[in-house]
């Protein structure tokens, strides 16, 4: 019985390691991943706009999909001076769970409302790519930048992240006119070294944005894509930015993000730390198991 059990769990694991087939194809549309536009408008929670429902539902995406969904401001906090509350959950696939907003520096997220509110993240990933995914209410000038923790370390890396994807580029730089609604190459960097992230002035949220001056050249570009839904909601317009990091250029070839070394995480906040957004792994892994083979275990330890 020990062995079936041994032969099983491994099978289980087996599962949870393989990424499924992707077909996420990086041009701002939402769809690929189980989002129609439609469908996040009925997410957000504007009463004023028409459509705008604060639908739990409606920012479900496809199965095998981790997310983060913080619209406006935690209901659970209680803030009497709230502008608005919205959705706040986490999860995979349709599976989700309530989530806990943390503060920054004491007060509710976003600090400053709309204008800097990160709405959603989301991830997956294929054999080549890493796939994100995320909603953002603020300008292009006010984004930070992504940074990623893969080594399962926190004691690594500056701020505890070893790489970071540029989203940010001033407006002397040419891709900063011309990023909105074309396909753009951003950069990846080592930033394994001291020195290789700005803070955020609300250090809860830190880090905030890249030292380009301070790092190297860039291991290698990730497809990208920001686009303007035209989406309002509480006066700012909508933003979705696609990303496809290459999974050779960050430590992930052949390797699988359940896998060990674990945990892992994905970290963005709008420059100053007025809102941020992270996506742990394996915070969801539980939700990750799947349903047949658990009950296909059970049935088989009762036999036995």
């Amino acid at each position: 019985m020990k062995k079936t059990l041994k032969v099983l769990f491994g099978l289980v694991v087996l599962a949870l390691a393989l990424p499924k087939a992707m077909a996420i194809t990086i041009d701002g549309d939402l769809s690929d991943w189980g989002i129609t536009l439609d469908e996040l408008r009925d997410g957000l929670n504007d009463s004023s706009v028409p459509g705008e429902n604060g639908n739990v539902s409606a920012w479900l995406p496809n199965s095998g999909i981790r997310f983060v969904i913080e619209d406006n401001v935690d209901p659970k906090l209680g803030y009497a001076d709230a502008y608005a509350e919205g959705v706040h959950i986490k999860g995979m696939g349709s599976s989700y769970s309530t989530y806990y907003e943390p503060l920054i520096d004491g007060e509710p997220q976003p600090l400053g409302r709309e204008k800097f509110d990160m709405e959603a993240m989301y991830l997956t990933e294929d054999e080549d790519f890493i796939y994100i995914a995320i909603v953002y209410s603020g300008k292009p000038a006010d984004i930070g930048d992504l940074a990623l923790d893969l080594d399962g370390n926190k004691s690594t890396g500056d701020y505890g992240y070893e790489f970071g994807v540029r989203l940010y580029y001033p407006s002397t730089h040419p891709v900063r006119n011309t990023m909105v609604g074309n396909s753009t190459l951003y950069e990846i960097y080592d930033t394994s070294s001291p020195g290789s992230w700005k803070d955020a002035t609300h250090s809860d949220a830190s880090p905030a944005r890249l030292k380009i001056n301070a790092l190297g050249d860039p291991l290698g570009y990730a497809p990208g894509f920001w686009r303007d839904t035209k989406i309002m909601d509480f006066g700012r317009t909508n933003y979705i930015i696609e990303l496809a990091i290459p999974k050779v250029f960050v430590g992930m070839e052949n390797k699988n993000l359940p896998q060990q070394p674990l945990p892992k995480n994905f970290h963005l906040t709008e420059y100053c730390g007025n809102d941020d957004i992270d996506i742990p792994i394996p915070e969801f892994g539980l939700l990750a198991i799947p349903v047949g083979l658990m009950l296909g275990l059970v049935y088989i330890v009762r036999r036995e």
